[in-house]
């Protein structure tokens, strides 16, 4: 759980994972922002933009960190490495396409 000082009435608030919510802000691309409101005045804190491709490749990375746990036990450091790599660039991905989205959605404010 986190304290939290709004920007706009100065109030404090608490969020943690609960607090979050989930908006469909373009229904013909499927992108969604998920955003925390300040519970005083109810201004919205854009915590992620993402579109499909982008939620795909977190699954992705979800079904990677499950491999790499079933691999850990059997010791196959090269196939662990392998997919350390494919994690990895999945991740420099999703932080790209994230920022793109942010900068089209909340311009220069928002999201982080």
């Amino acid at each position: 759980m986190s304290e939290v000082i709004c920007n706009e009435c100065k109030n404090t608030f608490r969020i943690d994972e609960g607090s979050i919510e989930t908006e469909c802000i373009d229904f013909k691309r499927k992108i969604e922002m998920q955003f925390f409101r300040c519970v005083h005045c109810g201004h919205q804190y854009p915590v992620m933009i993402s579109d499909q491709p982008m939620r795909d490749m977190i699954n992705q990375r979800r079904a990677i960190a499950i491999r790499i746990q079933k691999l850990a036990g059997k010791k196959q450091i090269v196939k662990i490495k392998k997919l350390e790599k494919e994690d990895e660039s999945l991740k420099e991905q999703i932080w790209e396409r994230g920022k793109e989205l942010k900068k089209e959605f909340c311009g220069n404010k928002g999201a982080v």
